[in-house]
């Protein structure tokens, strides 16, 4: 809510900055709205109607769909701690990864124009005026 907080007050900002920031604050907190309804009422609920304990000695007898997606969540968990795993046993060369990564970022955004109007506006328009080709050529 704290988000919605902040972006309501864009929605109703002036000038080009109104403009510009308007549908994007309204989308921001439209979703944060819709967040917190999920998960402080649709999520709980889900949660009670399909998450029930089992009873002491009662076992999950799944077949079909939901065997085979318990089975592959499984396999794909064990998969997932294997990596993470490998990745912490050779933890320097994936901190200079990130290091290379973090560096190429911020060279990329330092090449990056700020400008709020590009550098080819010069504050000047054009115009074309097309006449009717019935129109005669002398005019006074």
């Amino acid at each position: 809510m704290v988000l919605s907080a902040v972006f309501v007050p864009m929605a109703f900002f002036g000038g080009t900055t109104g403009a510009i920031y308007r549908q994007f604050s309204i989308t921001i907190v439209a979703a944060m709205v819709l967040s917190v309804l999920v998960a402080m009422i649709l999520t709980p609920a889900l949660c009670a109607t399909l998450l029930k304990p089992l009873k002491k000695g009662e076992h999950h007898g799944q077949k079909g769909f939901f065997a085979w997606f318990n089975q592959m969540f499984n396999r794909n968990a064990e998969r997932y701690e294997k990596r993470v795993a490998k990745i912490l046993h050779r933890s320097l060369r994936w901190i200079v990864i990130y290091v290379l990564l973090l560096g190429g970022m911020v060279f990329l955004f330092l090449r990056l124009s700020t400008s709020f109007l590009p550098l080819e506006d010069r504050g000047m328009f054009t115009t074309s005026v097309q006449l009717p080709s019935v129109q005669p050529n002398n005019r006074p």
